[in-house]
């Protein structure tokens, strides 16, 4: 390890394997993404004796941060973070500069590489705190939000004001849609 790395999701595969999630400025992790004091998120596939079978990085130039993960039944698996970066693996993030975040949702494949990726969020700040499967193979994302644009409906303020934060729910399909 050549920087700070830490876990904030470990879940058991169908073979026994595990795959986890979090934050990294190891720069020898594959994909990591030169960005200062900022962090990539990082996704590592496990066998069933803890060694490490491959590593990859994901973000861009902001600090983004791997906050849950889960398998799929096609051996790949759905990823979600927060993110600042509009850069590098990330698309589309709705916020309006380096103090904003997004939710990231992300389908990689079995080897670490990007299908699919969804920002979901407003021009202010998103934070990603719980996931759950749903009966329909979707995903309930719940968080707080700042915004009151975008993917935000409802919001009853403008703009981000230090403590003042509203409850964001989100369903997404399978597919990583609103």
């Amino acid at each position: 390890n050549n920087g700070h790395t830490a876990a904030w999701d470990i879940r058991i595969c169908d073979d026994d394997s595990f795959i986890l999630a979090g934050e990294t400025l190891d720069e020898s992790v594959p994909g990591f993404h030169k960005n200062g004091a900022n962090e990539d998120i990082i996704v590592q596939k496990m066998d069933s004796d803890f060694n490490i079978t491959w590593s990859k990085a994901f973000g861009g130039s902001g600090a983004d941060i791997g906050r849950f993960i889960f398998p799929t039944n096609n051996g790949g698996f759905v990823l979600f973070g927060n993110v600042v970066s509009d850069n590098g693996d990330v698309e589309d993030n709705h916020g309006t500069g380096m103090n904003t975040n997004d939710i990231w949702a992300a389908k990689i494949n079995s080897s670490g590489e990007i299908e699919h990726q969804n920002c979901i969020g407003g021009s202010w700040h998103e934070r990603l705190s719980s996931v759950i499967l749903t009966l329909d193979k979707g995903y309930l994302l719940i968080g707080n939000t700042t915004s009151d644009d975008g993917d935000v409906i409802g919001f009853c303020e403008s703009g981000f004001v230090p403590g003042l934060e509203d409850l964001f729910i989100a369903k997404l399909d399978s597919s990583l849609n609103t």
